[in-house]
Formats: C-alpha cells, sequence, structure tokens
C-alpha cells in the first residue's frame, strides 16, 4: 500500500480504528485498532503534510477570529471532563461514515481498549473494579447497548468509590458484591433491567459529565 494524500492516509487510519492527531508539533496516534507498519511509516514520511492538513483543518472559519485571545485553559477540576468530551467526539466523528455495526464494533474495541491501557489502581477495591470491568466489557449486553445509543458516560463514567450515584452501568455493576452475580437481562435506549441477588431492578441510562473510569487521574 502506497499513499500520498494526507487526508487519504488520514482516513486510512480511521479505517483501522485509529486517529491521527497533533500534540505539541507532533502527530500522534489513538484509538481501538493498530494500523499496519506500513502505514505507519507512510505516516512518518509525510508528517509534515499530515501536520499541516491538520492545523488547516482546524483553524477557524472566520479569519478575524484568530486575532482574539486564546482560550484560557480549563480549571483542573473540569480537565477530565473536557478530556473525554473531546475523545468521544473524535470516536463520533471517526466512525460517522461507517454502518451502524460498524460504528457499534469500533466503540467496543475503543472500550476494550481503554481499560487494557489503564494502569492497575493501588487501591484494592477500585483494582477489582477495573477488573471486573474489564470482563464485563466482552458480555453480549455491551454491544447491544452501543448499538442503542449508550455512550461512554452511560456505560462507564466513575463518581468515585463511595458515590451512591452518577456511576454507569457497568461501574455500578462492577460494584456490586461479586456474591450478588448481578447481570443485565433487557436493555433498552432508556435504561436497563439488571439481576442483582436474585432482585431486579431497573436502571436508567446516566448521561451525566462523569469522565469515564480509564480517566481517572493518577
Amino acid at each position: 500500500m502506497h499513499i500520498t494524500s494526507a487526508e487519504t492516509l488520514i482516513r486510512a487510519a480511521a479505517d483501522v480504528g485509529v486517529e491521527v492527531y497533533i500534540d505539541n508539533g507532533r502527530i500522534r496516534i489513538r484509538g481501538a485498532g493498530t494500523p499496519p507498519d506500513d502505514l505507519i511509516q507512510q505516516l512518518r514520511q509525510h508528517k509534515v503534510a499530515i501536520i499541516d492538513h491538520l492545523t488547516a483543518r482546524a483553524a477557524p472559519a472566520d479569519p478575524r477570529k484568530t486575532m482574539t485571545s486564546p482560550a484560557p485553559a480549563p480549571e483542573p477540576g473540569q480537565a477530565r471532563v473536557c478530556q473525554f468530551a473531546a475523545l468521544a467526539t473524535t470516536i463520533d466523528d471517526l466512525v460517522a461514515s461507517r454502518t451502524a455495526e460498524d460504528v457499534t464494533e469500533v466503540k467496543v474495541r475503543h472500550f476494550r481498549r481503554q481499560l487494557d491501557l489503564m494502569p492497575t489502581p493501588a487501591n484494592r477495591k477500585l483494582s477489582a473494579i477495573v477488573e471486573r470491568s474489564r470482563r464485563l466489557a466482552f458480555e453480549p449486553f455491551v454491544r447491544e447497548a452501543v448499538r442503542l445509543g449508550w455512550c461512554e458516560r452511560s456505560l462507564w463514567s466513575f463518581a468515585g468509590l463511595k458515590a451512591d450515584d452518577g456511576q454507569g452501568l457497568i461501574i455500578r455493576l462492577a460494584m456490586a458484591p461479586p456474591n450478588t452475580r448481578p447481570s443485565v437481562t433487557r436493555i433498552t435506549r432508556s435504561h436497563a433491567e439488571v439481576t442483582v441477588g436474585g432482585n431486579r431492578i431497573r436502571v436508567p441510562r446516566n448521561a451525566r459529565a462523569a469522565a469515564p473510569i480509564w480517566c481517572l487521574e493518577g
């Protein structure tokens, strides 16, 4: 495969679930897939053209906006939410031209990849939650939830070890005592029906702005 167009290279990376972006003047990649070696080599070879292309694409439509002062940096407490919002937008843009089934597969692979990359937390309880979340990421209901429009927030948001609310569906399942054997018996666009300790409860889809568990600081 030999590609010379910056736009075509970026699209080729997107086809394998990878976003190409600029960080401090350098080309970076992130996402759920792994680009082939020859594509990585071409990204390096044409980095100047790619940087020019991405810079031009990110430029404001109104030239007068380039004369304004830069936007203030987000407050420390907002950093994770901003990071999540940017990542969610990236994933949505990355899969915008795909079929519904392709979109589902890319997003599910992204979730699993983010969990795989997450360092093991020092806190034993949190470490157990992360490990159970990794196993739950392969449950069939996750793919069905994504297909129905559940996003990172509604599935993976984490509001703290002692929080009773604000957790995503999968985090809530992972936080339940193991002996209760929590499982999802049915899922819709608005809620999930969950069996916990023999009892069936209704868990509404949570769209709060908490960041996914893999965005934990430290």
